[in-house]
């Protein structure tokens, strides 16, 4: 029976303790978390801030090799071509020129040899015509021949003005590169700048929510024990004046008092009390204290209220049950 009294009372005392306790404790987490909070936000802004400066170090590298890179093309766009690539395409019209000129030697030996074939006499023998033929046969040989030096010439002639082509084409590319390079260091930069400023205005944002928050902790309670000052003075001049009222009432009645008097002076004093305490009650009303409480106070308020309900039908059934073997 006595473990089931103390259970039962364990049980009351729980359901009494657990709602301010549970009610205060958000006020506490909130300023502990904001304490955390700002210190994470700190060396969070710090690692942002260094990120930002890197970004704008890369920016700035990035702009040095792009300005570089473009005085390094203008060279090339204005200035001759590299010496090898120069060289081999004079070699190349060289070595076009001297072929054209074969061809054209070949072509004219060719119109030659037919020449003599068509400028034989009709008592021409058959041997002087098969010599005439067999010439006209090697001539178109070496015209053939030179034709394809020609061509070979020609492709080795367009090789090399495309070499100087490719060459530009490549600084062209490299600048494109660097450009590309440039840009995207600048975005880089702009993304750690944006971050940078989200963070420290969001940490702005909770310096000010923090500073209100504790600003809202330190106001004095309106309704509570906690009066202000001028509150205070007023109910100790008010409950100062009932006591002089009421001792004054006392004393009048002591030095006066007689068999039937003790009823009035009984009922003045009732009446100073009450309006003093009327006058006190009027002026601590006032709006209820914000508590910092958490807004699920109420029903954890009901909560223990079922609670402490159900610790009082406990003990009621223990009396029973004790009545009942008492019996």
């Amino acid at each position: 029976m006595k473990i089931r009294r103390a259970l039962a009372a364990g049980l009351v005392a729980a359901a009494v303790l657990s709602p301010a306790a549970l009610s205060a404790t958000p006020a506490f987490a909130e300023a502990g978390g904001g304490q955390n909070q700002t210190r994470a936000g700190s060396a969070g802004i710090a690692e942002l801030e260094q990120a930002a400066a890197e970004a704008a170090k890369a920016y700035e590298a990035a702009l040095t090799a792009l300005a570089a890179k473009q005085a390094e093309v203008n060279a090339k766009m204005d200035g001759p071509l590299p010496a090898e690539i120069t060289e081999r395409a004079k070699k190349a019209a060289a070595a076009l020129a001297a072929a054209e000129k074969k061809l054209e030697a070949a072509e004219k030996a060719r119109r030659d040899a037919n020449d003599a074939i068509d400028k034989l006499p009709p008592t021409a023998t058959e041997d002087e015509r098969v010599a005439l033929f067999v010439i006209l046969h090697q001539r178109d040989v070496e015209l053939t021949a030179a034709k394809a030096k020609v061509a070979e010439a020609k492709a080795e002639a367009t090789a090399a003005k495309d070499a100087g082509d490719d060459w530009r084409i490549a600084a062209l590319r490299e600048l494109h590169q660097a450009k590309q390079a440039a840009d995207k260091a600048k975005q880089a930069k702009e993304a750690a700048d944006k971050a940078l400023a989200d963070a420290k205005a969001a940490a702005a944002a909770a310096a000010a929510a923090a500073e209100a928050a504790k600003q809202e902790a330190n106001k004095p309670a309106e309704g509570t024990g906690t009066n202000t000052p001028a509150q205070q003075a007023q109910t100790v001049q008010v409950a100062n004046t009932g006591t002089t009222a009421q001792n004054a009432s006392t004393g009048t009645a002591d030095s006066g008092r007689t068999p039937g008097s003790t009823g009035r002076s009984s009922g003045s004093t009732t009446t100073t009390t009450t309006a003093t305490t009327a006058t006190t009650t009027s002026t601590a009303a006032g709006q209820l204290a914000d508590t910092g409480a958490s807004d699920a106070a109420p029903q954890l308020a009901l909560m223990s209220a079922v609670s402490m309900a159900a610790g009082v039908g406990v003990l009621f059934y223990v009396r029973r049950r004790k009545a009942g073997s008492a019996a």
